[in-house]
């Protein structure tokens, strides 16, 4: 939705629009920034709407997740772990979004096929009390794989005043739940076979500073982000 007043300097490089009227929180720039497609359509999200709000055939996600990594279409492994656990995405705190990111370019660099169980099988779903109900993050299992963040990501705070709305042109389906709803409990999956060994060649693996795995630069080098056109190259 066009939104028209005073262009106001917003944080991540993106500008937020200042409206008379009904308040629109409006970005600009995210469909380059952030490599979305022509296929789906930015949609501003009112002042005051909360994570709750549903519209229909609509994805609801902050500015943090894209920040984080998120991308469309999604990877095969956040939908399925999406389905695993029952939740939609704005229901995962950005730095869960970072881990799965992440975890999936360490995947692509050992060569290691990052299923959504072996994920499970080093980080738990937990509900996180202070950002409310239904609310949730990834949490490491003890002794395995270790995603270690700089302090600048120590905290989430803020993420729920950028929301914005995703629609797929083609009204196709997601393919991973969109609603609000609690999740599932999270237990340790069962492994067998390639997942296990999968999984063990994880256990050791321990990642500093991980937000630099997730640079436009890496994300598409390692299939997790749209692939460079020939134009842009």
């Amino acid at each position: 939705m066009a939104s028209r007043g005073k262009a106001v300097a917003g944080a991540s490089g993106v500008t937020v629009a200042a409206s008379s009227g009904p308040r629109y929180r409006h970005y600009s720039g995210l469909c380059e920034r952030f490599r979305i497609s022509d296929e789906y359509e930015i949609i501003d999200a009112k002042e005051g709407e909360s994570f709750l709000v549903n519209k229909p055939g609509c994805l609801l996600l902050s500015v943090d997740h894209l920040e984080a990594g998120f991308r469309l279409p999604l990877l095969e492994v956040a939908k399925a772990l999406l389905n695993c656990w029952g939740v939609s995405p704005i229901q995962m705190t950005p730095n869960t979004w970072r881990y799965i990111c992440i975890f999936g370019v360490i995947c692509k660099i050992k060569e290691i096929r990052g299923s959504a169980d072996v994920f499970r099988a080093h980080f738990k779903l937990s509900a996180s009390r202070a950002a409310g109900e239904d609310i949730y993050y990834a949490k490491h299992r003890t002794d395995r794989m270790h995603i270690g963040l700089s302090n600048k990501y120590s905290n989430n705070k803020g993420w729920m005043d950028r929301l914005l709305f995703v629609r797929h042109w083609g009204g196709a389906e997601w393919g991973f739940p969109t609603v609000i709803r609690s999740a599932r409990k999270d237990s340790f999956p069962k492994l067998i076979q390639d997942e296990a060994r999968a999984s063990d060649r994880l256990l050791r693996a321990g990642v500093r500073n991980g937000e630099g795995y997730v640079t436009e630069f890496l994300l598409v080098k390692y299939g997790l982000s749209k692939p460079w056109t020939v134009a842009e190259l």
